[in-house]
């Protein structure tokens, strides 16, 4: 499968998602935008989220890994399996033992932190906690697509006050700064692509659980950073900064740097209007006027 059509899976499938959602941003709502998957969850899977973020003990030495499952489950009343399959896979044994000792952190830090010694991860699927291997949430299959509203994020208005959108930026700070190797376009699964639809400006994400959560946490930094000037307008930059180079065309002018006194290198015109190509104060390349004949005077 191409690139492109990979791409266009998600974003088709974010057209029909918004139209469902009948998303409508606005710039003022700062910090309050929800990703479409979360709208999706059944009861079950929200359960598990809200677990997910509730305070936690583990207190487990040398504790089978099944046993320390079976012990979340009760504690925390959702539903927890183990991907056996993939952890045969790579010669993990769900008696594998655990030793930890943590207390009042959420579960979702704890179970970051016991998994990560067994280089594995969880994932919600089926209504389910599936506890599993990092190689496995990396298939393709595995990937879990959402749609991110960051309306607040890339429209802008120009030097001539017009509203524009730059996704780039964005883009290339989620790509760059989150898991950089698992992105297509260094020939791994994950894709992101950006889209307007009606009103709804979004991304679309297909990536594991675990970059999504890194995207949500970073996302939700950046709109920290930008409530601290906090507008209704899109903010103002120039989409292309430095320098404002200039023709001098027919009228002279320059392309020096703005602000400064001097002309720099002229425009075409040189020798017509204004000055020509050489330096600041020089005059131009123009053909020089011809000399005025002067009246031949009488001998005495």
């Amino acid at each position: 499968m191409s690139r492109k059509q990979f791409v266009f899976a998600p974003v088709a499938l974010a057209a029909a998602v918004l139209l469902l959602l009948g998303a409508d941003p606005s710039f003022a709502q700062f910090g309050q935008k929800k990703d479409s998957a979360d709208a999706e969850k059944t009861s079950k899977e929200q359960a598990i989220e809200k677990a997910l973020g509730s305070p936690t003990t583990l207190e487990f030495k040398e504790t089978p890994l099944s046993e320390v499952v079976d012990y979340l489950k009760t504690t925390h009343k959702i539903e927890i399996q183990i991907d056996q399959r993939a952890l045969d896979d790579v010669g993990i044994d769900s008696a594998t033992p655990v030793t930890r000792n943590i207390k009042g952190v959420s579960l979702r830090s704890a179970l970051d932190l016991m998994l990560r010694d067994l280089d594995m991860t969880y994932i919600i699927r089926n209504e389910v906690l599936l506890l599993t291997t990092r190689e496995k949430t990396q298939e393709r299959e595995m990937l879990l697509t959402k749609v991110y509203d960051v309306a607040d994020l890339v429209v802008f208005r120009d030097e001539a006050g017009q509203r524009r959108e730059d996704y780039d930026q964005l883009v290339e700070t989620i790509t760059k700064t989150i898991a950089p190797q698992s992105w297509d376009e260094v020939g791994a699964p994950g894709s992101i692509a950006a889209g307007t639809y009606g009103s709804a400006k979004v991304l679309v994400v297909s990536q594991t659980d675990e970059t999504h959560r890194q995207i949500a946490k970073l996302l939700e930094e950046i709109r920290k950073v930008a409530q601290k000037n906090p507008s209704e307008e899109p903010p103002f930059h120039s989409r292309h900064g430095g320098m404002r180079m200039g023709m001098g065309g027919m009228m002279g002018g320059g392309m020096g740097a703005p602000g400064m006194q001097a002309p720099g290198m002229g425009g075409m015109g040189g020798g017509m209007m204004g000055p020509g190509m050489g330096a600041p104060g020089m005059p131009g390349m123009g053909a020089k006027p011809a000399a005025t004949p002067q009246p031949k005077k009488n001998d005495p």
